[in-house]
């Protein structure tokens, strides 16, 4: 569940979910969240594809560190990912542009 005032951090999630899927274009669903917890904020990616769920977590001080943080945890594991399955990333062509 969003926080009602947390619309900076929204903002930023759709930031980072065009950039992510601007070079993962097999990304066919993304789910984010962002909560208090405890002394700081908690940020939750999901990113599904047609043979894959990936799900990153991550706490920071501030809710938009934090959903910085699940950003660079998601892209790292992405990286992962197509390594083992290319067909998560965009195609040559589509990188470029």
């Amino acid at each position: 569940m969003m926080r009602p005032d947390a619309s900076p951090a929204e903002s930023l999630v759709r930031q980072e979910a065009h950039r992510i899927h601007a070079r993962y274009i097999g990304v066919t669903a993304m789910r984010s969240a962002v909560r208090e917890s405890g002394e700081g904020f908690e940020a939750q990616l999901e990113l599904r594809f047609p043979q894959h769920q990936l799900i990153v977590n991550a706490s920071a001080a501030t809710d938009d560190a934090a959903v910085r943080a699940a950003a660079a945890k998601a892209e790292r594991e992405l990286s992962r990912l197509q390594a083992r399955d290319p067909s998560v990333a965009a195609p040559l062509h589509a990188k470029a542009a």
